[in-house]
């Protein structure tokens, strides 16, 4: 088919797949450069740690409050906090559980109320981890 000069009227199939191959190629740079973009932008966590050891006994069902220091300063007040106990816990039918008094929380640390549930306590030697998250 001819078009009103006298040429070719269409563009030919292989013509066609190439554009096509480039617009989707262009299409696909396009969505990688906006995905890049997202994750660099994504908010992400950060945090400080700090740990004590409790090589006392801890009575039975008593709580005692250890005062925690981080290893670095955190830029705000409001922040999670993880923690995790390392080592023995010896109480009997029981464990041991842990929660952060919030009125506690500063940038450089907070206080970490540890309670026995344990019906008896021979001692403990138990590291806590405090891990704080922003």
């Amino acid at each position: 088919m001819t078009d009103f000069f006298g040429g070719s009227s269409g563009v030919g199939a292989a013509a066609q797949a190439a554009q096509a191959a480039a617009t989707a190629a262009a299409e696909s740079a396009a969505a990688t450069a906006a995905k890049v973009t997202q994750i660099e932008a994504a908010p992400y966590l950060r945090g400080s740690r700090g740990r004590f050891t409790i090589a006392t006994a801890v009575g039975v069902a008593a709580t005692v409050d250890f005062p925690v220091v981080f290893d670095k300063a955190l830029p705000t007040t409001d922040y999670n906090v993880v923690v995790g106990f390392e080592g023995s816990d010896t109480g009997v039918l029981g464990s041991l559980s842990a929660m952060v008094k919030p009125a506690s929380k500063s940038m450089t640390g907070c206080t970490v109320s540890v309670k026995n549930s344990a019906l008896i306590s021979l001692g403990l030697n138990v590291t806590v981890t405090v891990i704080a998250l922003y």
